[in-house]
C-alpha cells in the first residue's frame, strides 16, 4: 500500500475525491495534510492500527517497525495514519442496473432474499454452487444499495477475479462510476459509489461502506487472514452489511448461521439447470504419471481420447516449480499441441488464459491460481497429485466448478490422478454429490 502521494497530486484532487480512504503518511507530513481528515498514530495500545496486529520489531534506533504488514510497506510507531471522512451519496430515483439478462426461478428468490436482508440490515451468506450465477444474483441488491445512496464495495482475493468482475459489472452498471483496485490499479480517487478490488486493498479504507462484499470467502489468503479480517471489519461503517459468498463454506461460517449471526441462503443448482460433475478418480502406482519416456496408461488413454474430441485442457498441478519440466514432457508425447503453462510469478499469465479461452491453446498447465473465478468453454480438468497437501477439500471443489458452467457444455468431465486417497478427495466427492441431490 503506497503512502500518502506529495502536495501537488493532493492539490489538484479535492477532499470529497478521497471519501473514505485511509493512508500512511510520516509525521512530518502531518500539518500538510491534516486539513483532509483525522490523524491518529499507526501504533495504539501496542497494536498497529493499520492491520490490527501486535507483532513488532525493534530497529537499532528503538523505533518498533510492523512485521505482520510489511509486505504491503513498512510502518513504523512514529509513522501516522490519515482517515478522510466518508462523504454520503445522495439517493436516486432509478435504477442504475443496466444489465438485460434474466434470472432463473432459483436464482430470483435468492436474489429477492438478499435484498430484503439488506433492507433489514442483516448480514448474509451465501452458499452457492460453482457456476450457480453468483454475481448476477448480487445485481438487484447492489441497484437497491446505490438507488439508497448507499456506498458498495465487492472484493475477492485475487487480482485476476477483480478484473474479470469488474468488466462484467461495468456492462451490468453502465451509467455508474466503478472504481477498481488491486496491485496493478490503485487509482488516487476514491469517491466511486461501487469500487471492485482485491481483499488486501481494504486497508486503504476506513468506516467508507454500507454494503461489503466478500466473494469466494473460503479462499487463500482471506480465509485463514487475521490482517484480513480485521481490514474488512475496518472498511465497513458501523451500521453497514456483509454479503459473504462461497461454494464451500467453512465450519465457522456455519457455526455463525448456526448463532443467526448470518442469514443463509442456499443454491444447489447450477443456472443452466444441470448437475455438478463429479470427479472420477484414478490411483497411480508409479512415482509421477507423466515421466521423461513414459506416460501413465490411464492418463494417456484419457489425453488421447479428450484430444481426438479436440477438447480444451485444463491440467492443474501441485507446485510451480514442477511446470516447465510438465509442458517439455507433455509436449515430447505429443508435439502437434500448443501447450502453455501459467501461475502466479507469469507475468504473461492474463494474455495466456485469454489464448486458452480462444481456443489458441490446447493445454494449459496450472496451478491453483485458476481454481476459482475463470470460465472455460467446454473445458476438461485434470488435477496430477491431486493428493498432495495444497489441494484442500475446496480448492479440489473449485477446481471441478471449471468443468461444466456453459449452458452449451454443461457436461465436463473431471478426473483426479493421485497416489493416496486423502480425506480432501473424499470430502470433495462427498460435497458435490450432496449438492447434487435435488429434485
Amino acid at each position: 500500500m503506497k503512502s500518502l502521494l506529495n502536495s501537488v497530486i493532493i492539490n489538484m484532487i479535492k477532499q470529497d475525491d478521497l471519501s473514505g480512504r485511509q493512508f500512511l503518511i510520516k509525521s512530518n507530513q502531518k500539518k500538510q495534510f491534516s486539513h483532509l481528515g483525522v490523524l491518529v498514530p499507526a501504533f495504539k495500545n501496542n497494536k498497529c492500527l493499520r492491520c490490527g496486529q501486535s507483532e513488532f520489531y525493534t530497529l537499532p534506533t528503538q523505533v518498533r517497525q510492523c512485521t505482520a504488514c510489511l509486505e504491503l510497506k513498512a510502518v513504523f510507531e512514529t509513522d501516522w495514519l490519515l482517515r478522510v471522512p466518508t462523504t454520503n451519496l445522495k439517493k436516486v430515483t432509478t435504477s442504475s442496473l443496466t444489465w438485460e439478462g434474466s434470472l432463473t426461478k432459483a436464482q430470483q428468490k435468492i436474489s429477492d432474499q438478499l435484498t430484503s436482508h439488506l433492507k433489514k440490515k442483516e448480514d448474509t451468506l451465501i452458499h452457492a454452487v460453482t457456476g450457480a450465477g453468483k454475481t448476477e444474483m448480487l445485481f438487484a441488491s447492489i441497484a437497491f444499495a446505490l438507488q439508497e445512496g448507499m456506498r458498495v464495495v465487492l472484493c475477492c482475493p485475487r487480482v485476476d477475479v477483480v478484473d474479470e468482475l469488474f468488466e462484467r459489472l461495468s456492462l451490468a452498471f453502465k451509467t455508474t462510476s466503478i472504481g477498481k483496485y488491486h496491485s496493478e490499479s490503485h487509482p488516487i480517487n476514491s469517491n466511486y459509489p461501487l469500487i471492485i478490488c482485491t481483499t488486501h486493498q481494504l486497508m486503504k479504507f476506513y468506516k467508507t461502506f454500507d454494503v461489503a462484499i466478500v466473494d469466494e470467502v473460503d479462499a487463500f489468503p482471506f480465509e485463514s487472514s487475521e490482517i484480513l479480517h480485521y481490514a474488512l471489519k475496518q472498511a465497513i461503517k458501523p451500521n453497514g452489511q456483509k454479503v459473504l459468498l462461497t461454494a464451500t463454506p467453512s465450519q465457522n461460517l456455519l457455526n455463525q448461521v448456526k448463532s443467526k449471526q448470518l442469514n443463509y441462503l442456499l443454491l444447489n443448482k447450477r443456472y443452466h439447470g444441470h448437475r455438478l460433475p463429479v470427479p472420477k478418480c484414478h490411483l497411480l502406482f508409479q512415482k509421477q504419471p507423466i515421466g521423461r519416456f513414459l506416460l501413465d496408461f490411464r492418463l494417456k488413454k484419457l489425453l488421447n481420447r479428450l484430444i481426438k474430441a479436440q477438447k480444451p485442457i485444463l491440467i492443474f498441478v501441485d507446485k510451480i516449480a514442477n511446470l516447465p519440466n510438465l509442458k517439455i514432457k507433455l509436449a515430447h508425447f505429443y508435439p502437434s499441441l500448443i501447450i502453455e503453462t501459467v501461475s502466479s510469478k507469469d507475468p504473461c499469465r492474463h494474455q495466456k488464459v485469454e489464448w486458452f479461452r480462444a481456443g489458441k491453446v490446447d493445454v494449459l498447465l496450472t496451478t491453483t491460481i485458476l481454481e476459482r473465478g475463470v470460465t472455460f468453454e467446454d473445458v476438461q480438468v485434470i488435477v496430477l497429485n491431486a493428493d498432495d497437501a495444497i489441494f484442500k477439500t475446496s480448492s479440489l471443489v473449485q477446481i471441478a466448478g471449471r468443468a461444466g458452467r456453459k449452458k452449451d457444455f454443461p457436461k465436463g468431465e473431471v478426473h483426479f490422478f493421485y497416489h493416496h486417497y486423502t480425506t480432501a478427495i473424499q470430502q470433495c466427492l462427498k460435497q458435490i454429490k450432496r449438492m447434487n441431490k435435488w429434485d
